[in-house]
């Protein structure tokens, strides 16, 4: 099968990058040519990511945070100069009955779910 779009050479920053779909996505990018920049906030784990990529940049960040998150874009605009493609993967889930989630909890969970997706679309 033939890839329908060429990543050879563009640069995609892929939030959530330190475990799950994010990493994944990371690595397919990486295979397919691209230069993926990791973010995520368990820095370790986007190490490790990094030296098995061949140093792919890995940024530690936390996408609810503005100030990180324009630190994300000015460090990939720094290593690469550019900035192709976003893969807002960041995200975490709730789990348990209605009635026993803590409100702030939930507060948190729209933060990261919902409006990062927005500030780090606006970022980029």
């Amino acid at each position: 099968m033939t890839d329908l779009i060429d990543l050879t050479g563009k640069t995609v920053i892929v939030t959530g990058a330190s475990a799950g779909i994010g990493a994944a996505t990371a690595r397919q990018l990486h295979a397919a040519g691209a230069y993926p920049v990791l973010a995520a906030r368990r820095a370790g784990r986007l190490a490790e990511l990094s030296t098995e990529l061949g140093g792919a940049l890995a940024v530690p960040t936390d996408v609810t945070d503005p100030g990180q998150v324009a630190d994300l874009v000015a460090a990939t605009l720094d290593r690469h100069g550019r900035i192709d493609g976003l893969v807002n993967n960041a995200g975490a889930s709730l789990h348990g009955p209605l009635d026993r989630i803590d409100p702030a909890e939930f507060g948190r969970s729209l933060q990261l779910n919902v409006v990062s997706v927005l500030t780090v679309t606006q970022a980029v």
